[in-house]
């Protein structure tokens, strides 16, 4: 991928993107909302986060780094595309003044980090789906083992490569082909472990509640819609340029050999049922009976039915 060409994409992109990512639409699902929402509860249960100082690099519209500085959390954020950054800035000028003083918004690249950014000053790095448009997953590893102080925690989302063997699609098709199939299902088939009781409820009461609301004679008939939809993409229903698969294990792997440690993982963007049934149902039925397996989010078994991962790891 060329650096010049994904930020002239989402320099030019940066309200649909913004849009796709946290409005909930009639099939469109809100990636960056519900990625924001699981960030924020593990930051709130990572530390004493008054005063720490937390960088999200590829920030976008900031909702990170607003969400961390409610936490108490210094949040400065990174991005490329001045766009995003002001979009993000226009954000901040319009928080509380408490708030507002523990957010900052930087234009700054990747390998522009050394020049504005102080080495072993973070205690959190986070990186919401912006490994998948560089080019080696080292580059990502590499500068947030050089910003985190000893012990501090890297935070990263990227597409679930595991998942394109249950969502029976396109990239189903294209790993059969390429004969990466079965070491997927290999990998998949470690994530099934025990599911905790008081999950299963919780997904029960979530989807009684859920099907409750829809009222049979209220429901809207389906629209035809002609745009690729969410499930098949990580934030955005019509992207020119797509970002990498990764699956735990590669991550985990990755990250390892940079001097860091798995712990945690959590699925995002849960798909109930086939996601190309998505358009096909009333508007917003899909996706909300989907969000009712976000009882089993922190749960290994999330990544099979998860288009999303977030992992966590910690400087050694």
């Amino acid at each position: 991928m060329d650096k010049n060409d994904i930020s002239r994409y989402f320099s030019e992109n940066a309200a649909d993107w913004l849009s796709d990512a946290y409005d909930q639409g009639d099939y469109n699902y809100p990636v960056g909302l519900h990625r924001t929402r699981l960030v924020t509860e593990i930051l709130d249960g990572l530390f004493d986060s008054q005063g720490l100082n937390l960088i999200d690099i590829g920030c976008g519209g900031g909702d990170l780094c607003i969400s961390a500085a409610q936490l108490g959390y210094q949040a400065t954020g990174i991005d490329q595309s001045a766009e995003m950054i002001g979009v993000a800035d226009a954000r901040r000028r319009s928080l509380p003044a408490d708030t507002a003083s523990r957010v900052s918004f930087k234009r700054c690249s990747l390998d522009e980090i050394d020049q504005h950014l102080s080495s072993n000053a973070y205690a959190v790095a986070t990186a919401m789906g912006f490994i998948g448009y560089l080019p080696d997953d080292g580059l990502l590893f590499a500068a947030a083992h050089k910003l985190l102080k000893p012990g501090g925690r890297l935070i990263v989302s990227c597409r679930n490569r595991l998942f394109n063997m249950t969502s029976i699609s396109k990239y189903t098709v294209h790993e059969i082909k390429n004969g990466t199939a079965l070491a997927l299902i290999e990998e998949l088939e470690e994530l099934y472990h025990h599911i905790p009781e008081k999950n299963t409820v919780q997904f029960l009461q979530l989807l009684k509640e859920t099907a409750s609301q829809f009222q049979l004679e209220q429901l809207e008939p389906r629209q035809k819609v002609d745009t690729v939809s969410s499930s098949e993409t990580e934030a955005v229903s019509t992207p020119t340029i797509e970002a990498r698969q990764h699956t735990p294990k590669q991550l985990g792997a990755t990250a390892k050999s940079y001097g860091f440690t798995n712990t945690g993982l959590y699925g995002v963007h849960p798909h109930i049922i086939a996601p190309r049934l998505n358009t096909l149902l009333p508007p917003q039925v899909f996706n909300r009976l989907s969000d009712c397996l976000c009882a089993f989010e922190k749960l290994p078994i999330s990544l099979a039915w998860s288009s999303v991962f977030l992992a966590v790891f910690q400087k050694t």
